[in-house]
């Protein structure tokens, strides 16, 4: 109005006004973090474009920076033409970003799930992370990773796992829980920059890619107390990783790992029903979806 600049926003939550954000005219984003809420509380927010506030520190810290003449212009504009139309509302609802919630689900719905999940492997008894988020930093010794319930990664293997849903950002050590540490290389902390789902093993932290798709056409045929099993490559997807071996378990146990699509599991006990699981590994050695069959044994 008149030539008057936009000088600040004012915030107003649940139709009270909370907040006056100046504008430097350098910057192309205006963000501002509301502090006063509580975890699990909704909250509305609208924003609106002014002159110059009606009054206050804002007010005058404002007519400090800008030349006579723009102060002067901005003093001139009417009330009633002094803010402009509301942006919003919108809802927003306040989570503790270190809460952490269920691991269990298969993989590829924590991929799109929001926040992360960490996916770690360790010979600890009891994994602790300690990490800061954009808020703060958890209380040593961190926060206990559960051990793994997501069949990718097997907690036989020594996979453990954690979800943090709130999290966008994490920065982060590992640790057994009392006096070791595992940190990135160079002594330097872990940084997750943006939300996903992650693993880390030796040292190496990386986004995971889809797991594989369960193997096609899987075949039992039994000589005696010998199971051989075969089955079919499935055609990967865009998103996946190239498999380079393969998982067999009987009875829920990891029995073989083949680089190639067939297996033969041998000493088995005669005349006895065995269950087979067969899946296809990754170069993260991300195990896909489970082909099943069952065999019987005869005599040995």
């Amino acid at each position: 109005t008149g030539g008057a600049p936009v000088t600040a926003f004012t915030v107003i939550r649940d139709d009270g006004q909370v907040q006056i954000v100046v504008w430097d005219e350098s910057e192309v984003k205006v963000s501002w973090k509301d502090v006063r809420v509580t975890v699990g509380g909704r909250y509305r927010y609208s924003v609106f474009a002014c002159h110059l506030p009606s009054s206050g520190d804002s007010r005058n810290e404002i007519l400090a920076s800008v030349s006579r003449a723009t102060a002067a212009r901005l003093q001139a504009v009417p009330p009633e033409h002094n803010q402009g139309t509301a942006a919003g509302p919108v809802e927003a609802v306040a989570h503790d970003q270190l809460a952490t919630a269920s691991c269990a689900g298969d993989l590829r719905s924590h991929m799109e799930r929001d926040g992360v999940t960490l996916f770690y492997k360790t010979s600890w008894r009891s994994p602790h992370m300690h990490c800061r988020t954009a808020e703060r930093w958890s209380n040593l010794p961190g926060l206990p990773l559960t051990r793994s319930s997501v069949g990718a990664f097997a907690s036989s293997e020594g996979w453990f796992s954690i979800y943090l849903p709130a999290a966008r950002s994490l920065e982060f050590v590992m640790n057994d829980g009392e006096k070791q540490f595992d940190k990135a290389p160079g002594g330097q902390n872990y940084r997750v920059a943006a939300p996903g789902c992650l693993l880390l093993a030796s040292g190496i932290l990386e986004r995971v890619e889809a797991p594989p798709q369960a193997p096609q056409e899987l075949s039992v045929s039994v000589d005696g107390s010998r199971v051989t099993l075969s089955w079919m490559p499935a055609p990967p997807k865009r998103d996946e990783a190239a498999v380079i071996a393969y998982r067999v378990l009987r009875n829920g146990r990891v029995v073989g790992k083949p680089d190639g699509c067939c297996f033969v599991d041998k000493n088995l006990f005669a005349f006895t029903d065995y269950e087979y699981k067969v899946a296809a590994v990754n170069n993260q050695e991300v195990c896909g979806a489970f082909a099943k069959a069952w065999a019987q044994t005869r005599h040995a």
